[in-house]
């Protein structure tokens, strides 16, 4: 065994307390660690096409979406994103509906029922023109936040983009 100094246990309690408390807190795992939302849209890697899709971001949450006007979002509950698109051009469902959040694109749900976007248009095949969109509110910082919607053509080979809305999480 080499020779060194031997410290007093007062001492070396006292190093050994120092030590852990420069290190920091350690980790917290709580369940808002746990919450994340992956972008996973079609449209991140599609060329965008000139003009506006025909679609409507109707409702952010149970708030309608005014051009303008921020809707306030509980960072307690879910950010629910819900409208109808179509493909104009091919005069069908689209090929996939993304919600994109601050520039990260989400695949919405689509398939969903509107028979009243078949009744003001008179194309029975927008039927299914539906979309919805629903995250944990708390996957995102709280603050303003930019939504948008963009509507995959038909043959998923590019998309339109909407006009943006915005969402305070709080």
């Amino acid at each position: 065994m080499k020779s060194g100094r031997i410290l007093a246990p007062g001492v070396v309690l006292l190093s050994t307390l120092t030590l852990l408390l420069s290190c920091g807190p350690p980790p917290t795992t709580g369940p808002s660690d746990a919450i994340a939302v992956i972008p996973n849209g079609g449209s991140a890697k599609l060329p965008l096409q000139p003009g506006m899709p025909l679609h409507n971001l109707e409702f952010v949450n149970d708030t309608q979406v005014v051009p303008g006007k921020p809707i306030h979002v509980s960072r307690s509950g879910q950010l629910v994103v819900i409208g109808w698109a179509v493909d104009q051009d091919a005069k069908s469902v689209p090929g996939g509906v993304d919600v994109v959040i601050d520039g990260k694109a989400y695949a919405a749900e689509t398939g969903i029922s509107r028979p009243d976007v078949v009744q003001v248009f008179k194309v029975p095949a927008y039927l299914a023109s539906g979309f919805r969109f629903s995250a944990p509110a708390a996957a995102f910082p709280p603050g303003n936040h930019l939504i948008t919607v963009r509507v995959i053509n038909q043959a998923r080979s590019a998309y339109w983009q909407g006009a943006s809305t915005s969402a305070l999480i709080q």
